[in-house]
């Protein structure tokens, strides 16, 4: 049976995780709402009437969204970042999540430890000129290998 959460699980997950005082939870609350009406995490199949259902993918995209937001990005400039990019950030989160050990006993273990989450968010691509030269900024989020840095 697959792992479901609830808006209220995530939220009071979120909120512990990054400390929200009790006193602003309603206001962090509108912040993850935003998100929702963004459509993000895709899929979540709330509406009227209807609770939000969130796997252990869309929280993991939750705690993504949010680690963006502390950087300052606004939930608009956020959502095209990880709904664009997610099938190259699911592997480097697995792989950061998984204890060394687990990796260690795999039949094909990790091919190798030193990757790196390397974000271009490009806030301010809406303000560049056209001439603007983007080739250093093709992917605004990879997982790179220490050699290529």
């Amino acid at each position: 049976m697959p792992i479901e959460m609830s808006f209220g699980v995530v939220e009071a997950s979120l909120a512990r995780l990054y400390g929200i005082a009790s006193g602003r939870r309603t206001a962090f609350q509108a912040r993850l709402k935003n998100f929702l009406k963004l459509g993000f995490p895709q899929n979540i199949a709330a509406g009227r009437g209807r609770a939000g259902v969130y796997s252990p993918a869309k929280f993991l995209q939750m705690v993504l969204a949010m680690e963006f937001s502390q950087c300052g990005l606004p939930p608009s400039i956020i959502v095209p970042i990880i709904e664009s990019n997610w099938y190259r950030i699911l592997p480097a989160a697995v792989r950061a999540l998984m204890k060394d050990e687990f990796i260690e006993s795999c039949e094909s273990p990790w091919p190798d430890s030193r990757i790196f989450f390397v974000a271009r968010p490009e806030a301010l691509r809406d303000l560049m000129s056209e001439e603007a030269d983007i080739s250093p900024h093709r992917d605004a989020i990879e997982a790179l290998h220490l050699s290529e840095l």
